[in-house]
């Protein structure tokens, strides 16, 4: 038998309301005035970079997936969808009982908002897949695809500051939470505006899982 040594996988996917380019390295974001961060936000903020510090990277995921085993720290009902939240400059809309969104920008900071993906503002074009062990797949949007199941609608949704949570608190023994936010990272307003998304894979029973995540994109 195979040793797994695989806690945790966390996915950051990105889109640039600039052009489409390679992306300099992702400072952490400023604290707000007079908000203490959360264990999860100082463990977000710090992951070690995996190329440079495996070791260190593998005690993060370890801490990381500690911090949330066996217990729900995200659930809550789940509230009525729309959830969507923009800077000025990027606008993600999350419509869907599935977890599904999409993405518009206004480059200038002003003026009409335009389609980053496709069908925006609404219904969401683009899907995940999220694979867990021996399961067969489960995709987030209702559109056919062979071989996956439907992923059901998420045990809980819900904004906190900047960030829109969806929860799925436990998928054959792994609980999933996507994060969406509006970042800048670039010096000035308007250099380069990004959604950024967050994947967590957490294991839920103890046991280590052989997990996967796919993101498909459609941009205009």
């Amino acid at each position: 038998m195979s040793d797994k040594r695989m806690v945790c996988f966390v996915f950051i996917f990105i889109l640039s309301a600039a052009a489409f380019g390679s992306l300099p390295p992702e400072p952490a974001p400023p604290l707000e005035n007079n908000h203490s961060p959360s264990a999860e936000e100082i463990l977000l903020r710090n992951m070690p970079d995996p190329n440079i510090d495996p070791e260190g990277y593998r005690i993060w995921k370890a801490n990381l997936a500690s911090s949330h085993a066996g217990r729900d720290a995200f659930s809550r009902p789940t509230a009525p969808m729309i959830l969507e939240q923009d800077n000025g400059y990027v606008h993600f809309r999350m419509d869907q009982p599935n977890g599904s969104f999409v993405e518009g920008c206004r480059p200038t900071g002003g003026g009409a908002w335009m389609r980053l993906t496709y069908r925006y503002p609404t219904p969401p074009w683009d899907f995940t897949i999220y694979k867990i062990d021996t399961n067969t797949p489960e995709k987030s949007n209702n559109r056919p695809g062979t071989g996956c199941n439907a992923l059901p609608a998420p045990d809980s949704t819900y904004n906190i500051g900047t960030k829109t949570y969806a929860v799925w608190n436990n998928r054959f023994g792994v609980k999933i939470v996507q994060i969406l936010e509006c970042v800048r990272l670039g010096a000035a307003p308007g250099d380069l505006e990004q959604v950024k998304r967050t994947n967590l894979m957490i294991p839920r029973d103890g046991s280590c899982h052989d997990v996967g995540c796919l993101d498909y994109y459609d941009t205009m």
